[in-house]
């Protein structure tokens, strides 16, 4: 077996963890760990294994067959006997040798590790690792809410959001590095303890602590490549044909394969390459100036062309102060931190420019250009009031360029500063002055209700009216969509859209692709809303556009939990969660991801991360919501207390409180959002209360999207066997599929918690009947193993109940069919039923008499 890692991804810990498993159990472990400085010693290896002294083999007089010929006898003498080598990278060749041939003679079992990436020394083919029959196991990077896991079970309390996102940055993932830098932090004060909370205290995590372990980990890099390093940190990021002007070939694949740089996509066709973890590039930069440096300086400027000034500018190190910057984190490849530490330097450079281009001129035209390129980015109280203070408008400044302007400085009032009231005031003002851009005014003002407040009344009356105003910019009609889709019009929403002219401004055609997502997911096209959010989501990324990327990243994730994909929906949010707040316009959106985070979180017991989660989005809104509730899924917030607070199903309280919440929500006109969210809550947490609200809510706006889900919870609720049993044998797929089958699961479950259980039996029945109606269900039947066990067919129970205990020669002979049909039988069992083990297989099976058949006959 092949334990395969980067360095500090645990690849060691996990080695010595299963030699002390192995010797609890009385396995006897012949270990060795490598060590560079021990490489260099022939035979050194050999003597650390102690299976033979120098007196018998001293060193300096011993050959690699001999050896063999030793260790060869003493694995064969007794059973239970593993070889197992950590950082075979840094083990002696001769060692290898011997640990090679006694190995192919005695077929003992052998555990090593290796350095992901790291290249087989070809020639030499006794140590050539793929002589040896393997399973190989990869030791991948870290996601965010794994990085967050660790620091939180390292540090003791919760960890603030922008400490989580600074550490999963500068490590890349990397568990150790996590670790050192969690821990270095709070023993250095850049980060400390406030109200059981650890909060930022300094502009930067890094430390004279860090030092030690970053030289730790360039330690075994020759000049050569600790060059090829220094050279790319002082670029910041370059293409690899020309970053191989600078350097030779091999030293740049010798790098690569250690782990220390990554290659990403431009966008443009390029591949361009970066230092990763980006906590290297600090420690460059930390280091004190050299005529070393100077010279590197001085090479990449004559052979690239890059001039003083712009090689200044690339040689950011990442300031700690714009991680709100920090966008396009990685959801568990190496090419995602890439990217995310290229999107930060190139928007770092971007943002300057277009500052400077303001101070210099505090144009209109160069304050919204500034505006436009900060948008992305949580908003900076100082940067905003300055340039809507100094920024003056002349009479003769494009009318396009003064409503962006405008509308800008409103959603800035608005949102940041709680300011609806000046906002309004300014819009309607400008309106007045300008009265053939009113109705662009009056719908911005709708927008800001609906966001803030409530859907406003007669808002279509408002609108139709506003139609008339520059119908080319194609902004009221986005507005339009947006209130009805909120407002659980989708149909109509959709209709709108349509029609939306070619020449819509690109806010409007952002927006409008942002709600056509919601649109589709809304009316059942369940699939095609994700297929339309995943492929814009994906375009985002390639053009590192960041709002983009956090809006169709929401839209996917609540269509991958309508499919019952919760583990996708996860990864879904976690990529993007790291991102700084997206602009003003969407930050209700990042509130709404946070709380379905923490919803699919706290499903799988993780109620600690998933109160991070809560606690953040709760500080995430500048402005707050007059009630728990804001205008998208994800936003009521008794659906968190439901999940975290009470065993799913149990509380009356809770269940009283979301079904409050989801009324208060159809109150502000806020119908989607509490439809979606009801129906979710329904299916993970039943009850007759909520299925009253979510009913009467579908009802009034005529929506027949989840008509026969509905049906089937009051049928599987009631416990009316028959009626259940005739809708799910009538039931055809209509994108709700997943979602009744997690609700037949919770409800089964609620049954049983009751003690009712002729009910849970009968909606198990039907879950089974569902699943087999519709193979592609079966996989979410496997999760309820009791149910999944009646979808094994008789064969199946027969040899599942033999193989707990019996091998397949053994369970062929009894049953009188070959091993290889035993094998066949026993893996389609433990594919539908999720078992982990044929002992736990068995286990399963046997729980229910051989004479009571699958399904009760109706």
């Amino acid at each position: 077996m092949n334990i395969v890692g980067r360095w500090g991804s645990g690849r060691s810990s996990t080695a010595r963890a299963v030699v002390e498993d192995l010797e609890k159990s009385g396995t006897e472990v012949y270990f060795l760990a490598g060590n560079p400085s021990l490489k260099v010693d022939p035979f050194s290896g050999v003597f650390e294994l102690s299976f033979i002294n120098e007196q018998q083999f001293p060193r300096g007089h011993s050959s690699i067959v001999r050896l063999a010929d030793a260790f060869a006898v003493e694995l064969g003498m007794g059973r239970n006997k593993v070889i197992v080598l950590d950082d075979i990278e840094n083990i002696d060749h001769q060692t290898l040798a011997v640990v090679a041939l006694a190995q192919t003679r005695t077929s003992a079992p052998l555990l090593y590790t290796s350095n992901a990436g790291a290249v087989a020394d070809r020639s030499n083919p006794i140590i050539a690792t793929n002589r040896w029959p393997e399973a190989r196991i990869e030791l991948k990077p870290l996601r965010y809410e794994e990085v967050n896991e660790l620091v939180l079970s390292r540090l003791g309390h919760s960890v603030d959001a922008a400490v989580i996102t600074r550490i999963f940055n500068k490590s890349a993932g990397n568990p150790r590095l996590a670790r050192v830098i969690a821990e270095s932090a709070a023993m250095h004060g850049s980060i400390k303890l406030r109200d059981d909370v650890w909060e930022m205290m300094a502009p930067s995590l890094w430390n004279t602590h860090l030092e030690g372990t970053v030289e730790s980990m360039l330690s075994h890099l020759c000049a050569e490549e600790a060059t090829a390093l220094k050279t790319l940190t002082m670029l910041g990021s370059e293409t690899a044909e020309r970053f191989l002007k600078l350097t030779e070939t091999h030293v740049l694949d010798s790098v690569e394969a250690q782990g220390f740089i990554a290659l990403l996509g431009d966008g443009k066709g390029k591949t361009l390459i970066t230092v990763q973890p980006p906590v290297i590039a600090d420690y460059f930069h930390n280091q004190a100036r050299s005529s070393a440096r100077a010279r590197i300086a001085s090479r990449i400027q004559e052979v690239l062309g890059i001039s003083e000034q712009e090689l200044a500018q690339r040689e950011v190190s990442q300031p700690e102060e714009l991680d709100s910057l920090n966008v396009l984190r990685r959801e568990s490849t190496v090419d995602d931190a890439t990217l995310a530490r290229y999107f930060q330097q190139q928007q770092h450079m971007h943002l300057t420019l277009k500052r400077e281009a303001w101070l210099a001129q505090p144009s209109l035209a160069n304050a919204v250009d500034f505006l436009a390129a900060v948008w992305d980015s949580p908003h900076d109280e100082i940067i905003f009031s300055e340039v809507f203070e100094l920024t003056s408008i002349a009479a003769d400044d494009d009318a396009l360029l003064v409503l962006r302007f405008i509308t800008l400085q409103a959603q800035w009032l608005a949102i940041s500063r709680q300011e609806l009231d000046k906002a309004q005031q300014l819009l309607m003002g400008f309106g007045s002055e300008h009265p053939t851009w009113a109705g662009h005014m009056d719908a911005y003002c709708a927008l800001l209700e609906t966001i803030l407040i409530a859907v406003p009344e007669r808002y279509e009356e408002r609108l139709a009216a506003a139609m008339n105003s520059y119908p080319e910019t194609g902004m009221v009609a986005t507005i339009l969509a947006y209130i009805r889709t909120v407002n659980g019009f989708p149909r109509e929403a959709l209709e709108v859209l349509d029609a939306l002219p070619d020449t819509a401004i690109p806010l409007a055609s952002k927006m409008a692709d942002f709600i056509r997502g919601l649109a589709l997911c809304q009316v059942g096209e369940v699939r095609q809303s994700l297929d339309w959010s995943l492929a814009k989501r994906a375009d985002a990324r390639s053009r590192l556009q960041k709002s983009d990327l956090y809006s169709h990243s929401y839209v996917a994730a609540i269509a991958l939990m309508q499919l019952d994909l919760w583990d996708e929906a996860e990864q879904v949010l976690s990529s993007v969660l790291a991102l700084a707040r997206p602009g003003l316009l969407f930050v209700s959106t990042y509130e709404a991801m946070l709380r379905l985070t923490a919803v699919i979180v706290a499903r799988t017991n993780r109620k600690s991360l998933a109160a991070t989660f809560i606690r953040e989005a709760e500080d995430s809104f500048p402005g707050k919501h007059p009630s728990k509730n804001g205008p998208l899924p994800g936003m009521q917030t008794a659906l968190n207390s439901v999940v975290i607070e009470a065993r799913l199903g149990d509380s009356q309280r809770l269940e009283i409180e979301l079904a409050a919440s989801l009324a208060d929500s159809a109150e502000r006109g806020y119908v989607f959002a509490a439809v979606s969210t009801g129906i979710v809550g329904l299916c993970i947490a039943p009850s007759y209360t909520l299925y009253d609200e979510v009913q009467r809510l579908v009802d009034a706006r005529h929506n027949p999207a989840h008509a026969r889900l509905l049906k089937i919870a009051s049928f599987a609720l009631a416990g009316s066997s028959d009626d259940l049993m005739r809708v799910v044998t009538e039931y055809t797929l209509d994108g709700d599929e997943y979602l009744i089958s997690l609700l037949l699961r919770s409800v089964t479950r609620m049954h049983r918690d009751n003690d009712e259980r002729d009910k849970a039996f009968d909606v198990e029945t039907a879950l089974v009947e569902l699943a087999r109606k519709h193979p592609s269900l079966q996989p979410s039947v496997s999760r309820e193993p009791r149910a999944a066990v009646h979808l094994l067919t008789e064969r199946e129970r027969e040899v599942a109940l033999l193989a707990g205990t019996l091998t397949n020669v053994e369970v062929g002979q009894r049953l009188g069919i070959s091993a290889r049909t035993v094998e066949n039988h026993i893996s389609n069992a433990l594919r539908k039923t999720g078992a982990a083990s044929r002992v736990t297989l068995c286990e399963l099976v046997s729980g229910q008499p051989r004479s009571e058949t699958p399904l009760r006959s109706r």
